[in-house]
């Protein structure tokens, strides 16, 4: 989309974020339940074993459960995230996603003149996307 343009895409119904905000969605049905053997997306949708994650002991958001980011979408988010950061000059604060405070509720995301690499989880408690699965934590590290 040419430069100038925006979409209402935050959810928190501020057009001075949404309108200096860069989106960039990761396709995924997000978390999932187990029931037996088999996974479920949100949608009853069956997903394979081979493509859960597991949070284990330390559910996150609630869940234990999410479909796993491919190694295509985490190579092509570096690509995206290293262009943008250079065009645009936008930091990006590694340790925030080591220590997953870029998964939780930050205050400073909410100032629109503040520059940065942000999740959805960092405008809404209720959002889940992205998740803090550690081939997107080390995608992270490496732009």
């Amino acid at each position: 989309m040419p430069k100038g343009y925006w979409a209402w895409h935050l959810g928190v119904g501020r057009w001075d974020l949404d309108s200096s905000a860069i989106g960039i969605e990761l396709c995924s049905y997000g978390w999932l339940k187990k029931v037996g053997d088999q996974y479920y997306n949100a949608y009853d949708g069956e997903v394979s074993a081979n493509k859960v994650y597991d949070f284990g002991t330390k559910p996150f958001k609630w869940n234990r459960y999410y479909e796993k980011y491919t190694d295509a979408q985490l190579q092509s988010l570096v690509k995206l995230l290293g262009y943008l950061m250079g065009f645009y000059d936008i930091p990006l604060d590694k340790e925030s996603f080591k220590n997953q405070s870029a998964f939780q509720l930050n205050k400073k995301a909410f100032q629109a003149q503040t520059k940065g690499v942000f999740t959805h989880n960092t405008f809404l408690l209720g959002k889940s996307d992205i998740c803090p699965q550690d081939n997107i934590l080390a995608a992270i590290d490496s732009v």
